[in-house]
């Protein structure tokens, strides 16, 4: 296991936490394949800060890694409030095209 790992769980036991603190447990973990605890940990990082783009980008290759499909941009359903329907442009370069 990661030494790391080991002083990121006295700082959250302590009451430290925060949403980099769980990202970076999440990736500590899931580098060391142990997803569902790096799982546990990337969730809640983006619960604490659902604008937290990096977590919610090591989410989704966590699910994957794991073998279970979530896309992780959007994992819950809150990542739609506010997003732009685009499905009448037709896909997504289409998209992009017009907004240059």
């Amino acid at each position: 296991m990661n030494p790391m790992v080991h002083n990121l769980e006295s700082m959250l036991a302590a009451g430290k936490d925060g949403a980099l603190l769980r990202y970076t447990l999440g990736k500590a973990y899931a580098d060391d394949e142990q997803m569902a605890v790096a799982r546990e940990h990337l969730r809640k990082a983006t619960a604490l800060d659902a604008e937290y783009s990096v977590a919610w980008k090591q989410l989704g290759k966590v699910e994957l890694a794991d073998g279970r499909w979530e896309t992780g941009f959007i994992c819950d359903a809150y990542g739609l409030d506010g997003a732009e329907d685009i499905t009448h442009f037709g896909g997504w370069k289409a998209w992009l095209a017009q907004r240059d």
